[in-house]
């Protein structure tokens, strides 16, 4: 479509495309999305209420946030999965975090900031639940760790 103003000399230099017909660029988003929907763990893990199931959603979400250029999002998420759900991916909170401070996109205080406080929020929110259906004092993920 093409937009034109009413005077003929504005015409030569109006005219401009809009940008309704643009088709979207393809980002590395994009990718993401395609090759995560098109493996086999997605079906596999969505039919079972496994921990594993609740730590791929929170990291799919951490690395559309980062996609998304929100480092503080992407770290709150990873803290969040790695304390409640599976300590395997301290691994990958490690490498992304590591990978986010080197290009500056998140300070050290931001990090240990943002760690801390997800860390605390996240062990409120499953020791108390864990100790109840356990019958004992528990963290199950540092006990799976240590």
């Amino acid at each position: 479509i093409i937009q034109s103003s009413t005077s003929p000399q504005q015409k030569q230099t109006s005219l401009q495309p809009t940008t309704t017909n643009v088709p979207p660029m393809i980002t590395l988003s994009n990718y993401y999305l395609l090759i995560t929907a098109s493996q086999f763990h997605i079906p596999f893990y969505s039919s079972r209420l496994l921990p594993n199931t609740f730590a791929l959603l929170l990291v799919i979400h951490a690395y559309a946030e980062w996609f998304n250029n929100k480092p503080r999002r992407t770290a709150t998420y990873l803290v969040f999965a790695t304390a409640i759900f599976r300590c395997d991916v301290l691994l990958l909170l490690f490498t992304v975090g590591l990978t986010m401070l080197l290009r500056r996109q998140l300070s050290i205080v931001q990090a240990i900031t943002t760690g801390v406080l997800t860390g605390v929020v996240s062990l409120v929110l499953t020791v108390p639940l864990d100790s109840i259906l356990w019958r004992r004092f528990i963290w199950p993920e540092f006990e799976v760790w240590w």
